[in-house]
């Protein structure tokens, strides 16, 4: 990403026929947008196109395995004409899993991944209700510094360095050497007010 599909299923993979595997990737500011469609080929009537999947759309003849990767910030986005009353639909802000196959053996299967700030939600369609137990899914993205994980680095995130200073807080260590020290306040104070996503999109060990 960034990469803008009007009118379209997947802003950036639309997976169709063969078995996929994904790893270590990340899916950042990728977005779906719908736009007004034609009713039928033949008709004048215009009504709202889908937009499914900010990031990736499955069709579901095969699997499509995901593994340690990051979806940040994706959207699946609705278009509403300002004069005619019509408005688009939008589902999955980072997926959205169609799955229109009777096999068994395809399913949409994902462990050890992020999924943050995707708009609306993260994944729709008949992988919603999967409880993907090992999965980060959080609404804001956290950034590098970003203690709490509220979405941005700021005095809240200095305090909470503070409070876990000399610990092996693991959410505090920020350099991951064991204890909570001055390296991580500074770490902090150097990504002031700043959401580096690059950072957040490799895939800590």
């Amino acid at each position: 990403g960034p990469n803008i599909a009007q009118n379209v299923q997947g802003g950036a993979i639309y997976h169709l026929g063969t078995q996929m595997t994904l790893e270590n990737c990340c899916f950042i500011e990728n977005e779906a947008a719908s736009s007004l469609v034609y009713d039928s080929p033949t008709s004048n009537v215009l009504v709202g196109g889908h937009a499914d999947g900010g990031a990736i759309y499955r069709v579901g003849y095969q699997s499509l395995k995901i593994r340690e990767c990051r979806f940040a910030n994706n959207k699946a986005v609705e278009y509403c004409h300002p004069d005619l009353n019509i408005c688009g639909e939008a589902y999955g802000g980072a997926i959205f899993d169609a799955d229109l196959s009777d096999f068994d053996d395809s399913h949409l299967e994902i462990d050890d991944s992020l999924f943050c700030g995707n708009i609306p939600g993260h994944i729709d369609g008949e992988s919603s209700d999967t409880d993907f137990e090992e999965d980060m899914f959080l609404e804001y993205c956290p950034c590098f510094g970003d203690v709490n994980a509220d979405g941005s680095v700021d005095v809240n995130d200095v305090l909470d360095v503070i409070n876990a200073w000399g610990s092996n807080q693991a959410d505090t260590d920020l350099d991951n050497n064991g204890i909570v020290d001055v390296n991580d306040l500074l770490t902090v104070i150097e990504n002031w007010n700043e959401c580096n996503l690059d950072w957040e999109c490799k895939v800590q060990p």
